[in-house]
């Protein structure tokens, strides 16, 4: 299940779509707007994306997961629009038999996404400056500070 939303995510949903009784693990990363990104604040972040190619890379990468961490299920869902400080902008959950792939399984897509999907966000300031952020990810191939 893989999905763009322009309202608010429920992390519940993405829990429900992937709960089985066939596995004992299931990981749900939720990825909230934080108020301070290298010394700038901000109010809100801005996400755009390339839609039709977007949702197809993350079918990809739900695919590629399940066969690379033999995942029972995985659902991402990545909203678009502005998000205000504290709410959610990205949901991944999986399920496994076993932990170990599930929360390798859960890192390594949210790795892809941020590497492979078309989706560009900005920090809006209090002053109302918006200011691209470059995917860390893409631009220096090492994994994104929390």
């Amino acid at each position: 299940m893989a999905g763009l939303r322009h309202s608010e995510l429920d992390e519940q949903r993405c829990f429900a779509a992937v709960r089985s009784p066939e596995c004992g693990a299931m990981v749900v990363f939720a990825g909230t707007a934080r108020r301070h990104t290298g010394g700038r604040e901000a109010v809100r972040l801005r996400f755009f994306a390339y839609e039709p190619m977007a949702l197809r890379e993350m079918e990809a990468i739900e695919r590629e997961a399940i066969e690379r961490f033999r995942l029972a299920a995985c659902a991402i869902e990545h909203r678009l629009g502005d998000v205000l400080v504290g709410e959610t902008a990205i949901v991944v959950a999986v399920s496994s038999p076993h932990r170990a792939a599930a929360l390798e399984g859960a890192a390594w897509i949210m790795n892809e996404l941020k590497r492979r999907v078309p989706i560009w966000k900005q920090e809006i300031a209090p002053d109302g400056a918006a200011i691209w952020v470059p995917n860390q990810l893409q631009t220096q191939g090492a994994a994104p500070s929390c």
